[in-house]
């Protein structure tokens, strides 16, 4: 289900066609099953520029469909038995001898693999697998260990390590991510202290690349508000305010800033320009 910004940005995409002006839609987060749901919002590969498709070189490729019996495990298929688990998607893969070595996952409606569990000779998961929906392992993400640390690894459709990072466990049992380490394909090695720090990088590189006349729209602002305002090149900023930027619309000139659009609003004068959700709202702005 797409939300009000998603919905926004498609409009304004099909706007941009309209009138025969080029764009892309930038990206921030890793997601197997992406390119399978853009493109059922009408969005094409080459209108779609994602930071991990970016840097594992997998922008534009042919899909390609794996299924179960042609993932590499590692052993002569005649040496495992794979038992299918309808219910859950799934073909539990066994030695002859009947211990358990992988869980291959599959989507359901294609049956080509979604994620491949590995397990050591005491049956203890050692990592899981995910594969693209295009057809091909994207990310491998190692078991947590006593301590509650792992690491994940995200690769090349030919199987180069280009990003890593580690996960941690908090208080509260949520996955934290750190210390991304990314190798460009210069071969120069790069390291950032949060996914944040990351995504400020692209989208530098991005304009660089792109400049100039470069005119970059912000729908979310969390994720890359300092990324726009520290560019290497120009581009002409444009914050949009997908809601009300204050806590209480009855009283926008004495309420307190809405914290989601604080960081905008308090850096108003560094962007090029607003866009409102409505005329009260650019009058309050």
């Amino acid at each position: 289900k797409k939300s009000g910004i998603e919905h926004a940005a498609i409009n304004r995409m099909h706007l941009f066609e309209k009138h025969g002006v080029d764009y892309r839609l930038l990206n921030r987060d890793w997601d197997a099953n992406l390119h399978s749901e853009t493109r059922k919002m009408g969005i094409d590969d080459t209108h779609l520029i994602n930071m991990f498709d970016y840097y594992q070189g997998s922008l534009i490729m042919e899909d390609k469909a794996i299924s179960a019996e042609e993932v590499d495990l590692g052993l002569d298929p005649s040496l495992l038995i794979y038992t299918e688990d309808i219910d859950n998607k799934t073909y539990e893969v066994t030695r002859l001898d009947g211990m358990l070595f992988a869980k291959i996952g599959y989507r359901a409606e294609d049956k080509t693999v979604n994620f491949v569990e590995s397990y050591d000779s005491f049956g203890k998961l050692i990592y899981i697998d995910y594969y693209d929906s295009r057809g091909f392992k994207t990310v491998r993400c190692f078991n947590f260990n006593q301590t509650g640390i792992s690491n994940q690894q995200w690769y090349t459709p030919n199987g180069k390590v280009v990003i890593s990072c580690a996960l941690k466990l908090d208080g509260n049992k949520n996955i934290q991510l750190s210390g991304f380490i990314l190798t460009k394909s210069d071969g120069k090695v790069y390291q950032f202290d949060t996914i944040d720090d990351m995504f400020s990088d692209f989208i530098n590189q991005i304009n660089n690349q792109t400049s100039p006349g470069n005119i970059m729209v912000i729908d979310q602002p969390i994720i890359a508000d300092e990324a726009l305002l520290n560019l290497d090149k120009p581009a002409y900023t444009i914050a949009h305010l997908h809601n009300s930027h204050v806590l209480d619309f009855r009283s926008p000139t004495t309420s307190e800033l809405n914290e989601f659009f604080e960081y905008q609003l308090s850096n108003a004068d560094k962007y090029d320009g607003f866009i409102a959700a409505t005329e009260h709202q650019t009058r309050d702005v």
